[in-house]
């Protein structure tokens, strides 16, 4: 019984990764203003200065450094590692990815201990495969995810 309920939150944990790099990524991938160079590399020219934008190396993407006020300049630290909002979602995607890709490995080594320590017994024999079946499919979804992620981008980029 709490296998399947373990089961179903698996599934749905990788369906919910697959969605976001599916759909999410590619769309915000997209936003802002690139400042990508001629020979790709980061371009100042095309970010607003009299904006306060400049070039975000990593990213490829105009992002505002400062905000101005009438008494002078303000400057706001990020007090998240990443960039931008596009940054920020690529590294949760990929925390969530390498989480479940260890959670998958794991069911796939539980899933042999079942089948392998089965006995003979039909019931048992039958729970290895469903274990060892559910956990090739979301190890497979995993990786379509990301791999979607990457051509997605090309065809965006």
């Amino acid at each position: 019984m709490m296998f399947k309920i373990f089961r179903k939150t698996f599934v749905l944990i990788i369906l919910l990764v697959f969605v976001l790099n599916l759909f999410a990524m590619p769309v915000l991938a997209v936003i802002g203003d690139s400042c990508k160079g001629a020979g790709g590399g980061p371009d100042q020219s095309k970010c607003s200065a009299a904006n306060g934008e400049v070039c975000d190396p990593d990213s490829l993407i105009c992002v505002q450094k400062s905000a101005t006020t009438s008494g002078g300049s303000v400057k706001f630290d990020n007090p998240i590692s990443s960039p931008t909002i596009q940054a920020l979602i690529a590294s949760i995607t990929n925390w969530l990815i390498n989480i479940g890709l260890a959670i998958a490995v794991l069911m796939l080594i539980y899933g042999a201990l079942v089948f392998i320590t089965a006995g003979g017994v039909p019931d048992k024999i039958t729970q290895g495969k469903k274990i060892l079946t559910w956990s090739v499919i979301g190890l497979a979804t995993l990786l379509l995810a990301k791999g979607a992620e990457f051509v997605i981008r090309s065809f965006l980029a």
